[in-house]
């Protein structure tokens, strides 16, 4: 997780809010006790950021729901994705690497690629499909799970070589 919290300070417009990380726009804010769980928990290898980790945690907590397929972000999680959103629009960052498996090498592209405040979140390609990324970095190692479009998520551990 973030040391500082500057995403607190992000305002969530009412009504319906579009962030990268789901599909779909959530819908808030509403409070319901309904013992509802963020997808934070799912999306985030840190958890959720505002600590809704489990059913339950949730009585009069502010939720984002996706009305299409029940996806929720509490208060912070929307916050924060808006703030990494806002933080990717003026990142002009292209990566590549690879991934191994069974012994054989898969290129990766990343863009946008945003690297920055201890943040890792991006799109990209690969030959499984297209993906979004989103883990911390600190320092040369990096740690995100990438998750693909309709499909499965890995989860990634790896150093960053020659600045890339």
């Amino acid at each position: 997780m973030l040391k500082h919290k500057p995403y607190l300070a992000v305002k969530v417009p009412e009504g319906e809010v579009k962030v990268s990380s789901h599909a779909h726009a959530l819908v808030g804010p509403e409070v319901r006790d309904s013992g509802w769980r963020c997808d934070g928990a799912s999306v985030y290898p840190s958890k959720c950021f505002g600590g809704l980790n489990d059913f339950y945690q949730s009585t009069d907590r502010v939720e984002y729901r996706c009305a299409s397929c029940g996806f929720d972000f509490c208060l912070e999680c929307t916050q924060f994705q808006l703030y990494v959103d806002q933080l990717m629009k003026t990142s002009t960052q292209t990566w590549s690497g690879h991934f191994e498996q069974n012994g054989q090498k898969t290129s990766m592209e990343f863009s946008p690629l945003l690297v920055k405040d201890g943040i890792v979140q991006g799109h990209g390609n690969d030959a499984v499909g297209e993906f979004f990324v989103f883990g911390h970095h600190n320092n040369k190692k990096v740690k995100f799970t990438k998750q693909y479009t309709g499909k499965h998520s890995v989860a990634y551990e790896g150093k960053i070589h020659n600045g890339n």
